[in-house]
């Protein structure tokens, strides 16, 4: 697991929630299409971001890292931070598991580009139906 830095209406969260896990990779994909691709997403962001409100924390495991790494182009230290370890969401996932899916494989958040933000999904199910998915 790598540390992933969670920013909402640009302060740091304490305590993340799946809706902003979903904005963090709505706005990784989005940039990686719109620079890379040369085209835009065509979803509906308002209406992921409001439904993914209802997906519900229900447990967590996670605390904040900090780690340095040295910037050649910079000539300096820096100080990277995100969170570490695993909290578990419940729900009905259905539409969310594709950009589930691009997350682990491109990773979310800030210095991602750098390896941070990898996460990895695990999805149990209870006797109602009900999906369980634990990010670590």
């Amino acid at each position: 697991t790598r540390t992933a830095e969670c920013k909402f209406n640009e302060h740091l969260v304490q305590e993340p929630e799946f809706h902003h896990l979903i904005r963090a990779l709505l706005r990784r994909l989005s940039s990686l299409s719109y620079f890379h691709c040369d085209m835009k997403l065509d979803l509906d962001f308002r209406g992921l971001i409001e439904r993914s409100q209802s997906i519900r924390k229900t447990s967590s495991a996670l605390s904040w890292h900090d780690w340095e790494r040295y910037s050649s182009r910079q000539k300096q230290r820096m100080t990277l931070g995100g969170f570490v370890g695993s909290a578990t969401f419940a729900g009905d996932f259905h539409e969310f598991l594709p950009l589930l899916a691009w997350g682990e494989v491109l990773h979310v958040g800030k210095a991602a580009s750098f390896g941070l933000g990898r996460y990895e999904i695990r999805g149990l199910a209870n006797e109602k139906g009900e999906r369980f998915v634990e990010r670590t």
